[in-house]
């Protein structure tokens, strides 16, 4: 926008040209309310100066002024560092909810890796179970005779109780008229 100060001493702006977008605007509203406290009653000091001591003292304030610009360039903050924030959060949320899911699936697959070794356990039991039952009578009946009517008796042991199937198992027998012993002391 174009505007001036005008010469009466209230110092108002009087504006030329606005556009008319920029009429409401907040931040033309804020500067001219600035340019209207601007109080340029000390230049008068420079009023009787002559010209070499006024192009010393313009050339002193510009240099003042640029220093102070480049102090003022030096201390900007970064504008692009809000949006490059608000980028990394949206990263972060979508991460966030990606590492959600998989811990979901994880989830998932572990409750489903302890019902096939729930059911596997149960199986094997199961199994275990009807071979050491039906082991125990079929030596029964294998060493049963006229002179020993009740047989020899034979039994299934496992080597690891808790996980069965990572561990072996023995079969101990015991003929009749003798002692227990494991099979592969027969």
């Amino acid at each position: 926008s174009d505007q001036r100060l005008s010469s009466n001493k209230s110092s108002k702006p009087v504006t030329e040209s606005t556009h008319f977008s920029q009429a409401l605007n907040p931040t033309v509203l804020r500067d001219s309310r600035r340019m209207s406290k601007v109080d340029l009653s000390s230049m008068a000091r420079f009023k009787n100066l002559s010209k070499q001591k006024m192009l010393e003292k313009e050339k002193e304030l510009n240099s003042q002024i640029t220093e102070l610009a480049n102090e003022l360039d030096s201390m900007q903050p970064n504008m692009h560092a809000v949006d490059r924030f608000a980028a990394v959060q949206e990263r972060l949320g979508e991460a966030s909810n990606e590492l959600e899911a998989h811990r979901e699936r994880v989830r998932q697959a572990t409750a489903q890796f302890e019902e096939v070794r729930r059911r596997r356990l149960q199986m094997f039991q199961e199994c275990y179970k009807h071979v050491s039952e039906s082991l125990s009578v079929i030596y029964k009946d294998l060493t049963r005779s006229s002179k020993h009517p009740l047989g020899g008796t034979a039994y299934l042991t496992l080597d690891n109780q808790d996980e069965p199937y990572l561990g072996g198992v023995r079969f101990t027998a015991m003929p009749p008229l003798k002692r227990f012993r494991d099979m592969d002391q027969l």
